[in-house]
């Protein structure tokens, strides 16, 4: 309730939250069409939007344009923590996006019991289901189809409260670092009986070496790709241009590395220390 009144919220509304990069992927123009769309529906709600991007100045143009300021609160970047606290507030994860592998924000949002509302692309519907929060398809009415199931969890507490539970059980039972690692130990548990059942290898050497060169070194680009992400579409906490430049170096650098020849050059002291110097002029 502190939190809330810190922010000017109705505490008798539901409050809805948006988390990402103000840009074409997340479509927070369409977002705006929502916001707008259940006001005219006559519901009462907050709306917490967090992020930075192109696309705030034309986002934060239609909320004025809409009447919408006492409504929505457009928060910029936040902190790691932040964001999970703003969370611990609100009721529903709205996020109309373009496309998506499975947002982070999600997985984190079904965590917190915020119950997704959320475009059907990507992976979301491993995640999403009826139990748990909606998916909505592209197309036509979906502007719609987005007030409507807002307006029904806005008036339906109890149903409200019975998804956030599932969605909590459900992160709890197959994405925690506990589930993920008997998942992983589940793996290689059968692997291992299948290689006691049939010993011979059924790659030859040296492909089964370029798989795992290339397992590794795609590890090795989806890390870095994945401290973007926390750092910049999320938080926006550190300045871009240095850290894109170093992660495009990474990038090339790790694609060449799959080459034997350019393994090989790479290895030699001089070209390390070129490498290093490059890295220093890009960070």
């Amino acid at each position: 309730a502190k939190k809330q009144r810190a922010l000017g919220l109705d505490e008798q509304a539901i409050t809805i939250v948006f988390a990402g990069r103000m840009c074409d992927q997340k479509r927070p123009l369409k977002l705006a069409e929502i916001l707008n769309g259940l006001k005219h529906a006559g519901t009462r709600f907050n709306a917490l939007v967090i992020g930075e991007g192109e696309l705030r100045p034309a986002f934060e143009a239609f909320i004025e344009q809409y009447g919408l300021g006492a409504h929505v609160h457009v928060l910029g970047a936040k902190p790691h923590a932040e964001w999970l606290a703003l969370l611990a507030i609100s009721d529903v994860l709205l996020m109309p996006s373009e496309y998506e592998g499975i947002s982070v924000a999600l997985l984190e949002s079904m965590a917190a019991g915020v119950v997704p509302v959320v475009a059907d692309v990507g992976g979301q519907d491993e995640l999403v289901r009826g139990a748990t929060g909606y998916l909505v398809p592209h197309g036509e009415n979906e502007v719609s189809r987005y007030v409507g199931i807002l307006q029904e969890l806005s008036n339906d507490a109890g149903m409200r409260m019975r998804k956030a539970q599932a969605c909590r059980q459900l992160i709890e039972a197959h994405y925690t670092a506990a589930a993920t690692n008997r998942q992983w130990s589940q793996i290689l548990d059968e692997a291992q009986a299948n290689r006691a059942q049939s010993p011979q290898p059924f790659l030859p050497a040296g492909l089964a070496r370029e798989l795992a060169t290339m397992a590794l070194e795609n590890r090795r680009v989806t890390t870095y790709l994945d401290y973007l992400y926390s750092t910049h579409c999320l938080t926006n906490e550190a300045q871009t241009e240095g850290p894109t430049k170093a992660a495009i170096l990474r990038l090339l650098i790790s694609k060449v590395r799959r080459y034997p020849f350019a393994e090989y050059l790479l290895n030699k002291p001089w070209i390390k220390k070129i490498t290093r110097k490059l890295k220093a002029l890009v960070s």
